[in-house]
């Protein structure tokens, strides 16, 4: 299975060799409304973090791609509301914790494309 983090080497390669020219973003229709084959989007971009786990990898959510751990970490947080109750405050947030610190080989920089319609 390939990963959410996929080598991009081609398109790195396009934008040193061609800095002037502008990148136009389309969608396929697999993620756009399907009424086309392919949409016009705009993007914004940013370096940031992503989660690309394990498929063995326990995570709070599978359909969920995270970016930032405040988000991972709140996910934890409701995924485990369920032992709570016999556990003290500190214990909770002990194990929350132990949670994260798991995960914390599977976090990747990258630069993250956010593609948003017109």
């Amino acid at each position: 299975m390939q990963g959410i983090v996929t080598d991009n080497t081609e398109l790195k390669k396009l934008i040193l060799d061609n800095p002037s020219l502008p990148l136009l973003i389309l969608v396929s229709e697999d993620a756009n409304s399907g009424e086309w084959s392919t949409e016009l989007a705009s993007c914004r971009c940013e370096k940031g973090i992503v989660l690309e786990a394990a498929e063995n990898c326990w995570l709070p959510r599978y359909d969920r791609v995270y970016t930032d751990e405040t988000d991972l970490e709140e996910d934890i947080q409701e995924a485990l509301e369920d032992i709570q109750e016999g556990l003290t405050d500190e214990e909770f947030d002990r194990l929350v914790a132990i949670k994260m610190k798991t995960l914390e080989p599977y976090w990747k920089e990258c630069i993250i494309v956010i593609v948003e319609s017109f």
